[in-house]
């Protein structure tokens, strides 16, 4: 886990460097706007890559300089043993968006490699948003955790979504049925080969989630079902998806033309959450649905088992919620993986076992 971490020209961060003690977790408060998400950010930029709210490197180093640089040291258990000495990871950004990596002082042009040393995930307090957004957002999260869970998922994705680009744009030209034809029969097929990995992944989640619900929410809990919702419903066993896409595809030719894109497949699915039989956007608390959301995100960090050497960045994720959620949460949260907190509450210090705990002022971690 992290033991050092230093910051050079990042976003609006002073220079730091900090020593993390004994694996601890991390509790930084302050008031807003002082670089409590920065710091977060740049923890998750240095371990991932990139950052998890700019997209634009350019942005991630301080105006009046030319380059920002952010190294973290830290241990990993490999094959149940701990290595024996720290590992350095260094990443320099400059202005005219080049991004440069060493590992133990090697160059590294990727940071795949890095993912059995160590692994970091980031969650702000939007994570409610999995469930008050749009479809798109949460075919986004189940389709990030199918890439992790089947190697050949990402590659089916792509082709499916180039196959959808076509169509739709053949769609917009005004082609003919044959033409049309062809990418419906290319789409089913893809289809259900995206289908049958989404639902595995989601009956592996459902145990994973109920038994976070149980321990966090209430013991009462009996039933948490997950359900995939087709954008018009198959019943149907999952090998004959293709054939009856492709039949209902066909029969949307006439209306696909008029709106000028595809109506049914993957892209257009969504998938929801019930707690007893009960709808849980709809039938329990903000507070509820955040802790679900939370569970939802920790169940497919468990499904990749990768827990072992994971660092989790939390940006005020516990809005919301009363001190008996918050002690039980964290309490689970910390025998898991070494936590970095980040909040406008100094009071909230209180919920970790023996935090190292840093306030930060215009960018400084005092």
């Amino acid at each position: 886990m992290l033991k050092r971490y230093f910051v050079k020209s990042y976003r609006n961060l002073q220079e730091t460097v900090l020593l993390i003690e004994d694996n601890r977790s991390v509790v930084v408060w302050g008031n807003n706007n002082q670089g409590k998400t920065n710091f977060l950010e740049s923890l998750f930029t240095v371990i991932n890559g990139f950052s998890p709210v700019q997209s634009d490197r350019n942005l991630l180093i301080c105006s009046d300089s030319e380059e920002g640089v952010i190294g973290i040291e830290f241990e990993s258990t490999i094959n149940g043993e701990i290595s024996t000495s720290n590992n350095q990871l260094y990443i320099k950004l400059t202005r005219n968006g080049q991004r440069y990596m060493t590992f133990n002082r090697q160059n590294m042009l990727s940071f795949l490699p890095l993912k059995k040393w160590i692994e970091c995930y980031f969650l702000n307090a939007d994570i409610i948003r999995l469930f008050q957004d749009s479809a798109e957002g949460r075919r986004k999260t189940l389709d990030e955790c199918c890439c992790i869970y089947d190697k050949r998922y990402r590659q089916i994705l792509k082709k499916y979504r180039a196959t959808l680009k076509q169509k739709n744009k053949s769609l917009k030209s005004g082609a003919d049925f044959s033409l049309i034809t062809t990418f419906n029969q290319q789409l089913a097929i893809y289809a259900q080969e995206l289908l049958i990995v989404r639902h595995r992944v989601i009956h592996q989640l459902t145990p994973l989630l109920t038994r976070f619900l149980k321990s966090n929410i209430n013991e009462s809990i009996e039933l948490v079902a997950i359900h995939y919702c087709e954008k018009k419903r198959f019943d149907g066993e999952l090998s004959h998806y293709s054939e009856w896409l492709y039949a209902e595809l066909q029969s949307q030719f006439q209306k696909e033309s008029l709106v000028g894109y595809s109506l049914l497949g993957p892209h257009r699915d969504d998938f929801e959450i019930y707690i007893n039989n009960q709808l849980l956007f709809t039938s329990f608390s903000r507070g509820i649905n955040r802790i679900v959301a939370l569970g939802f995100n920790l169940a497919i960090i468990e499904l990749k088992k990768q827990f072992l050497n994971t660092v989790l960045l939390l940006d005020d994720v516990f809005a919301e919620l009363d001190d008996t959620h918050k002690q039980r949460l964290i309490s689970e949260m910390e025998t898991k993986a070494q936590l970095i907190y980040a909040t406008v509450m100094e009071s909230d210090c209180k919920f970790f076992k023996n935090p190292l705990v840093y306030e930060v002022k215009q960018g400084e971690l005092v």
